[in-house]
């Protein structure tokens, strides 16, 4: 069996888990824009491939450690993108913690 043969389950899982969070990513840019919250300018699908690929990019240079991408940077730049590809200002976001120690976002009050 061949390198290329090994990674082919790898390479479906991949793609299989880059599809869910696309469409996942999609559906609620549509119905934002549905709803009037976001502008309508954009295809959803084609935002949905924008984000998710930025997403992927800067944690893959945050979790290489490259200083110009640390964690503050990283949640900035998202934020910005998204409200420039939406039309729309994101709510503020707090940080909390769940009965598991784990963080969760929580809108700002």
């Amino acid at each position: 069996m061949s390198d290329a043969e090994q990674h082919l389950p790898r390479h479906d899982e991949r793609r299989r888990l880059d599809d869910r969070w696309r469409q996942e990513i999609a559906g609620h840019v549509r119905e934002g824009q549905a709803s009037g919250e976001f502008e309508t300018t954009h295809d959803p699908g084609e935002v949905a491939l924008l984000l998710a690929s930025l997403l992927d990019g800067l944690a893959l240079q945050a979790t290489l450690g490259d200083p110009e991408v640390g964690p503050d940077r990283l949640h900035k730049l998202t934020i910005e993108a998204v409200e420039r590809f939406l039309g729309t200002e994101l709510p503020e976001l707090d940080d909390e913690i769940d009965d598991r120690g784990h963080g969760v976002l929580a809108e700002g009050g």
